[in-house]
């Protein structure tokens, strides 16, 4: 990011940098959001250990499935908007970064 603010080079800046970190946002923030919220329940006490989603199973399902958890849930009520929004975010940021470089250096 400071390379292209130096240079001046903004479309990079805005093209690449920027859909990138929401990219990294977008999946890995929410990974950490899962993982905080699974820490803070305590699963011996309150509710049965058995009971206890799978985080690398939401991940997965945050592609292929949209984000929509099935059988056992991390939060209460419908996540599904939250992991369906995360995962349109991933999909739509990953082609701009990719195309921006190929269109840009190609036409100048």
């Amino acid at each position: 990011m400071l390379n292209t603010v130096h240079f001046g080079l903004w479309l990079d800046f805005l093209f690449e940098w920027l859909p990138q970190q929401i990219f990294l946002l977008s999946t890995f923030g929410y990974m950490c959001l899962l993982i905080i919220k699974k820490w803070t329940i305590p699963w011996d006490i309150s509710v049965d250990t058995s009971m206890a989603p799978s985080i690398i199973g939401q991940m997965i399902a945050l592609p292929l499935k949209l984000g929509s958890t099935e059988g056992k849930v991390l939060f209460n009520g419908n996540t599904a908007p939250l992991g369906s929004t995360m995962a349109v975010i991933a999909a739509t940021h990953s082609p701009q970064n990719i195309s921006h470089s190929g269109t840009y250096y190609a036409c100048s």
